[in-house]
């Protein structure tokens, strides 16, 4: 039995994409949603580092009591080598990017120093026994993590310092 083959060379299957998509007909295809896809990328910065998101997070060092220096890697949103965390106390509830447990309003956290442009992890936040104590000391398996609800609440809680950092990056003015 004989079947035509139709398959094309890479170069003739781009040329015929792009013929496509340059046509009266491409107009036709849904037009993104710029503003829907802002504000999810804003609501995923609570959310930046949970466990399996991609982020790997290092304590690097503890220059002084409230202070620590923090490798953070996530090939999706940004990469710091020697990102400068502070002490803080959590001004809305969030979830830990080292463990997933939940942070509420009031806990004591550590948070990404504050700059010009604001780091694109800027609403991240550590609880701090996960920055005060050695990591062999903690059994996060054994405390709760976050529930969907509250990973839905930090999800959807509105940035409180990254728009310096949207705006520097999309290099527009925001109105």
């Amino acid at each position: 039995m004989h079947t035509k083959s139709y398959t094309q060379d890479p170069w003739s299957q781009t040329l015929s994409l792009l013929a496509r998509l340059s046509s009266d007909s491409a107009s036709a295809l849904p037009k993104p949603d710029y503003r829907r896809d802002r504000k999810q990328r804003r609501a995923l910065v609570g959310v930046l580092a949970l466990p399996g998101a991609g982020a790997r997070i290092r304590i690097v060092e503890r220059p002084d009591p409230v202070t620590a220096t923090i490798a953070w890697y996530d090939p999706t949103v940004c990469h710091y080598g020697d990102q400068t965390w502070r002490a803080s106390v959590a001004r809305s509830s969030g979830v830990c990017a080292v463990s997933g447990l939940a942070i509420r309003r009031g806990d004591a956290i550590y948070r990404p120093g504050s700059g010009r442009p604001s780091p694109r992890n800027c609403n991240a936040m550590i609880l701090a026994r996960f920055v005060e104590e050695p990591a062999d000391a903690l059994m996060p398996a054994r405390l709760p993590a976050a529930s969907p609800e509250q990973m839905n609440e930090a999800a959807s809680a509105k940035p409180s310092r990254c728009a310096a950092s949207e705006h520097h990056l999309s290099g527009r003015t925001r109105t």
